[in-house]
């Protein structure tokens, strides 16, 4: 599942549509990006709301977020 963030500022500053991917080792896909050459936002943690989350910008510039919380899994 890929989910796509609103448009906002924050801490780690302006981003467009940031996309989320939805996975079960999202440790190994940030180790992977890092390794290619992207920068970390933020390492993995444990999110408060669900799931295990990671971010990292690839070298085009692309902010992107992964991590096992599953909106649909959550609700049910």
């Amino acid at each position: 599942m890929i989910m796509v963030g609103s448009l906002r500022e924050d801490a780690f500053g302006a981003f467009s549509s940031t996309p989320y991917v939805v996975a079960s080792d999202p440790d190994a896909i940030f180790a992977r990006a890092l390794a290619k050459g992207a920068e970390r936002v933020y390492a993995p943690r444990d999110e408060p709301y669900g799931g295990r989350g990671a971010g990292f910008r690839d070298p085009e510039g692309v902010v992107w977020f992964v991590g096992s919380y599953d909106p649909w899994r959550a609700a049910a």
